[in-house]
């Protein structure tokens, strides 16, 4: 993997900034392996993966993406997520 390729220095920063990730496969797409990972994208692994279909199930998908990331805002109820200040 390429050290300079720009998703994975988004990844590594948000990583090193201890900032949510939330990994979305588009269509037909699958995670990478662990093997397939440097060192410093490895804590991918452990995070869940969002499906996003074009299909009938699109709307579906949308809304539980949309749904995680409003649980996430600042002010969100039973979200177990720090507040930044």
């Amino acid at each position: 993997m390429n050290p300079n390729d720009p998703v994975r220095r988004e990844l590594e920063f948000a990583f090193s900034n201890d900032m949510t990730v939330m990994p979305v496969l588009v269509a037909s797409a699958s995670m990478p392996s662990l093997e397939q990972l440097p060192p410093s994208l490895q804590r991918l692994m452990s995070i869940n993966a969002a499906p996003l279909d074009v299909g009938r199930d699109f709307n579906v998908h949308m809304n539980r993406i949309i749904d995680a990331i409003k649980s996430l805002s600042p002010g969100a109820k039973g979200t177990g997520q720090r507040e930044h200040p």
